[in-house]
Order: C-alpha cells, then sequence, then structure tokens
C-alpha cells in the first residue's frame, strides 16, 4: 500500500497502527490506509511514529512516511511502538540487536531498523519512477518466469546435452599417514597419474565434467568413508580409488561396506621401504621446584633426568620458584595443535593451568600442588609418559603390509546398471514438478487478470470504494 502511495507522489502523513486496516476476502487481503494529512495545516505528531524532523516543525515528506512505517512494522511485530520515541523525537534508532530482542524476525530486522533512521537521508526510499507492485509483475511476466521454473527443473533432452565421455566420477583417498613418508616420490607418482584426469587440466576428460573430488587423510577408513558418502550424492556411476602403502591393520574389508553397490573400487598400492617412523617421542620434561617427587616420579616411569641438550616438551612449575613468576608473567594460551594434544593427554585437575612458553613452542604447567606430595609426583610421572609416547601412532609402526591378492580380491567394476540415473535420465517426478508449476502460471495469470480488471484506477478511487 505504501509503495502504491508513494508511486502517484502522494503522502499519508499521519501512517500509524490505528490508520492501517486489513481487509481479508475470498481473494485474498487487502490493506487500507485511513486518515491521510489533507497537506495544509501543522502535520499530525502521534508519539512513537512521527519522524524526529516533524517534531522541529519540518513538513511531512516521504522520508517521514517511511520512518512511520518502520515504526508500525515494529508494532506489528512487537505489539508496541518503539520505545526510543515512546514520548517524543526519537535521538536514536534502535540497533538490529534491539530489534531482535524486541521480538523482529531476524530478516525483517536491519530494515526496520534502517526505516528508523533519525536522519532522513539514510531511510531507504523506492526508486525515482518505479512502477507500481501490480504493473512490475504482470501476468505474463509471471507465467515467464515460472514456464522457466518448470523447464530448469523437468530438463528435457534439447535442454541438456549429452555427457562428453563415458568415464565414471571418482573419489580418489590419498593417504597421508606418517608411514607414506617413507614412500618418496612413489605416491606423487601415483597421484599424478590420475591428476589430469581429476583435475581438468589441458587435455581433460570427461571426468573433469563431472566433478571429481581428492580426499586427502592420514586415516584411511574416515576417508573411504567420506569417499562413499560423496559417490551417493553424484549422479551416474562412480569409483573409489584409495592411495595406499596399506599397512596391515589401516583398512579392512569390513570398511568397504560402506560403498555403495554401484561403485566400482580400486587400490593403488605405494612400495613403502625402509626404516620405519623413530619413536622419538614428544620430547622431555623439566621440572622447577619439586625435585623430590621429580625423583620419585623417574623411578617408577623409569625416565632419564634430561640431558640439557635441546628444549623440552613439558616445563612444569611449581607455585612459589621463580619459573613460575616467569612462566605466569611472559607466556601466552596454548595456540598450536601439538601443544593441544598434549595438554589433553595430561588433562589434570583444577590446580593446573597449561600455556605456552614465550621463547619456544613449550607445553608450560602452572601447578598449585604441594611440591613434596603424591599428587605432585602422579603429575610428573604423567607427563614423563605423555613425553615418552611415539610421535607417530604404535599402528603406524607396523612393518607389514597387505598382499597384493587381498587387494586384487577387493577391487570391483562400475555397475552402470544399478547406479540412480544421472543426467540422460528423466526421473518422472521431475515431469510431475512441471506439470505443478504450470497449474499455478495459469492459476496466477487468471487472478491477476481478474484482480487488474477489478482495480480502480486511482488510490483515491479505490479509498472512496472500500470506505463507502
Amino acid at each position: 500500500a505504501m509503495e502504491e502511495l508513494e508511486a502517484a507522489g502522494e503522502l499519508h502523513g499521519d501512517l500509524k497502527p490505528s490508520n492501517v486496516f486489513v481487509h481479508a476476502d475470498e481473494e485474498g487481503c487487502s490493506v487500507l490506509l485511513a486518515d491521510l494529512w489533507a497537506g495544509e495545516g501543522a502535520a499530525p505528531l502521534s508519539p512513537g511514529a512521527a519522524a524526529p524532523e516533524l517534531w522541529s516543525g519540518a513538513a511531512p515528506s516521504q522520508a517521514s512516511d517511511r520512518y512511520a512505517l518502520g515504526a508500525t512494522l515494529w508494532a506489528l511485530f512487537c505489539g508496541a511502538l518503539p520505545t526510543v520515541a515512546a514520548g517524543g523525537p526519537a535521538n536514536r534508532a534502535p540497533t538490529p540487536a534491539e530489534a531482535l530482542s524486541a521480538g523482529i524476525p531476524a530478516h525483517w530486522a536491519a530494515r526496520v531498523c534502517a526505516l528508523l533512521a533519525t536522519d532522513p537521508r539514510q531511510r531507504p526510499a523506492p526508486a525515482a519512477g518505479a512502477p507500481t507492485r501490480h504493473s512490475s509483475h504482470g501476468p505474463g511476466k509471471a507465467a515467464a518466469l515460472v514456464l522457466a521454473a518448470a523447464l530448469a527443473l523437468a530438463r528435457p533432452a534439447w535442454l541438456v546435452p549429452p555427457a562428453p565421455g563415458s568415464r565414471p566420477a571418482r573419489a580418489i583417498v590419498v593417504d597421508t599417514s606418517v608411514s607414506m613418508a617413507r614412500a618418496g616420490a612413489a605416491t606423487a607418482t601415483a597421484v599424478a597419474a590420475l591428476a589430469p584426469q581429476t583435475s581438468g587440466a589441458s587435455g581433460g576428460s570427461a571426468s573433469a565434467e563431472r566433478g571429481d573430488v581428492v580426499i586427502e587423510t592420514d586415516d584411511l577408513r574416515h576417508g573411504v568413508a567420506q569417499a562413499a558418502g560423496w559417490l551417493r550424492t553424484a549422479a551416474g556411476a562412480g569409483e573409489l580409488v584409495v592411495v595406499s602403502d596399506f599397512q596391515v591393520g589401516a583398512l579392512t574389508e569390513a570398511d568397504l561396506d560402506g560403498v555403495p553397490a554401484w561403485a566400482g573400487r580400486r587400490f593403488v598400492q605405494v612400495g613403502a621401504e625402509g626404516p620405519m617412523p623413530a619413536s622419538t617421542g614428544a620430547g622431555t620434561v623439566q621440572v622447577f621446584g619439586a625435585s623430590t617427587a621429580e625423583a620419585a616420579a623417574r623411578t617408577v616411569v623409569a625416565a632419564p633426568a634430561p640431558s640439557g641438550d635441546g628444549a623440552p616438551a613439558i616445563v612444569i612449575a611449581f607455585e612459589g620458584t621463580p619459573e613460575f613468576a616467569q612462566l605466569q608473567a611472559t607466556s601466552g594460551p596454548v595456540d598450536s595443535p601439538a601443544l593441544f594434544d598434549l595438554a589433553s593427554r595430561l588433562k589434570t585437575g583444577s590446580e593446573a593451568v597449561f600455556v605456552k612458553t614465550a621463547s619456544e613452542p613449550v607445553l608450560g604447567v602452572l601447578t598449585t600442588l604441594r611440591p613434596d606430595s603424591l599428587e605432585a609426583a602422579t603429575l610428573i610421572a604423567k607427563a614423563l609418559r605423555v613425553a615418552a609416547a611415539p610421535a607417530a601412532g604404535y599402528a603406524e609402526l607396523e612393518p607389514d603390509t597387505l598382499p597384493a591378492e587381498v587387494l586384487t580380491a577387493w577391487q570391483r567394476e562400475v555397475r552402470s546398471d544399478l547406479a540412480p540415473p544421472g543426467d540422460g535420465a528423466r526421473p518422472l517426478h521431475q515431469w510431475l514438478w512441471a506439470v505443478v508449476l504450470l497449474l499455478l502460471a495459469v492459476e496466477a495469470w487468471v487472478r491477476r487478470a481478474r484482480s487488474s480488471k477489478q482495480k480502480p484506477a486511482t488510490i483515491e478511487e479505490d479509498l472512496h470504494a472500500r470506505v463507502a
């Protein structure tokens, strides 16, 4: 209603909730704006709805009508006019946070607050000469839009070109675990053999059109599960390709059960020779202020005292030592995955605080435990065990790999006959949706044609007709 009023170059002058009437009938709802300002004399000043400039004596304008529209919308959503202008002119606009707190929906909050701006120039206004709501979307344009949506949904064969090739889409899982470092360039060579078909490089094949995916992971089980999920969403047939050294235990046949029945399975085993990753551990532990508890803990864990060469992995400082005060003053929060991992494995009660030392990426432990207590020795022993844990998981130290015949038995060809419909097939439900949209287009055309015949020539005639 306000768009039509402004398009006609008219002002309301006193828009507020009590001047808005909604009429509902079998054809829908219509809005009547009553008590229009006659354009003579002082403008009405309705508390809470009048724009701030009207209180200073300014003449009503489309900008002041927009402010009143914002206040009316606020009352519509919240049940009351905005409190920032309850007793007179508003000295500020409500914020979106206040609007959300008052109960205005999130997709309306910013718009309503913009309408309630204290500066008239900042209130959103319609474009100059914009057509009215009824004329901007005529029956022909609405029907054309719905028809376009129907064609896009149905995707008839003459609009969809055939696939440029027949190779299925691939989900390639690349093992990036620690043991794969022994493979050296063999991994890069194996992936490079697939790269032209997965990256869409020059001379790319049909697979680039189908949108293949490469999943790099240090957990083959998780990577295969990810690939299986992607293959279920890909149109047509697909293929799972796994590149790994296939250490015993890294992947089992049961882990492949989630791969769709129509998807092929291929396993590329790269040679991984040489020594296994050394079990060097996270590092050493340095303790300040609890020599007796430290000696007892090292005896229990059988961990020698640090030699002094290199930075420790964990530093434990007890309250009252200079090192405790220094760490407290210079350290920062734990912000790296490696230190998070150490802290999670060393987690203890509220008597310890984990920090990162300033000079080296070392985990600092500030504790208020008594240095000569059993709890102190337990904390130090736990830190020694954590620091002695292998840098690579114990599964990575497995020297044996799966035999080639096992991987061959796991492989299978793509079953295109079992795959769900791809781009070349036209499921029946798509055509049913097209028919529904076409029927909606006909209904919209009939309703708009009827309303355009019954619509009065001017807003004034409309108002007189509705009042009568």
